[in-house]
């Protein structure tokens, strides 16, 4: 009986599975992944998750992360863990991480300057940004190495629930410093709404840019008059292939992504068709 062998990553090594003709002819239905399969993203997240960290932190701690750049090797750490394939989750924890490195001398500055915006209760996350007045402050801060920090960082994390995450950020800090982070968490508003929070607004807005954010997140407003992210991905998959596959599976083919259906029909464009909807 004919063979035919699939290559896989199992524990770092690379193994190869038979598998014979029948079963592969008994397979009725084929399901992709978007990102990284249908297409290239990953440039376009990487960029996103740095313009998210760098204007949130801008507004929060000073000018200096206005050309905030994440080394790859913090990424890729990160990643390897396998407990960060959400990139909102990614930037709360990374954010969190590095205002936890504030001097103790100005952590209580801080504190109190994020306590004035939480207790006015602003419901729109840029205005609650804006909000934040820190030039008295910024002027006593000096520059961050965080890279070090957040690769050392992200060796640590052994529980990726994000009790266990904000409990190692936090430990080994004074009462000033954790005090802060608890502001910061109050401030972002991360855990309490998922959905409408800083992080996940700004993200959105640099992801999809102008021309997608008022479908994306059903909103009648434009934060960031520019393009998103996304208008830099590539589609990897070919017409010519899913042509071949819908013939071979009846149209049985589908998507299964983390991925929003508005992004997905954005780059794939008329290949959308070929998917169940």
């Amino acid at each position: 009986m004919a063979r035919q062998y699939q290559k896989k990553v199992i524990n770092n090594k690379t193994v190869y599975l038979r598998i014979s003709d029948s079963k592969i002819k008994n397979i009725n239905t084929i399901i992709f992944d978007c990102d990284g399969v249908l297409i290239n993203s990953k440039n376009s997240y990487d960029k996103c998750i740095e313009l998210t960290i760098s204007y949130i932190l801008k507004r929060m701690l000073n000018k200096q992360f206005i050309r905030f750049k994440i080394s790859k090797s913090t990424l890729e750490l990160f990643r390897q863990t396998g407990g960060f394939n959400n990139d909102y989750k990614f930037c709360y924890v990374i954010i969190l991480k590095i205002i936890s490195m504030i001097p103790r001398s100005i952590s209580i500055e801080y504190e109190q300057e994020y306590n004035n915006i939480n207790t006015k209760n602003i419901s729109n996350s840029f205005k609650r940004l804006d909000s934040i007045k820190l030039n008295r402050i910024t002027k006593k801060n000096s520059r961050i190495e965080f890279t070090k920090e957040l690769n050392t960082f992200a060796k640590d994390i052994k529980k990726f629930d994000l009790d266990s995450i904000e409990n190692l950020i936090t430990k080994g800090l004074n009462v000033e410093q954790r005090n802060l982070i608890d502001s910061s968490k109050q401030l972002l508003n991360f855990r309490k709404d998922r959905k409408n929070n800083i992080i996940t607004n700004v993200f959105d807005e640099f992801f999809y840019g102008k021309n997608l954010i008022k479908k994306a997140r059903r909103t009648k407003k434009i934060n960031f008059n520019r393009k998103g992210t996304i208008e830099g991905e590539k589609l990897i998959v070919k017409e010519s292939s899913l042509i071949a596959l819908k013939s071979r599976f009846n149209r049985n083919m589908s998507i299964v992504s983390g991925r929003g259906k508005i992004g997905t029909k954005f780059l794939l464009g008329k290949l959308f068709r070929f998917f169940l909807k």
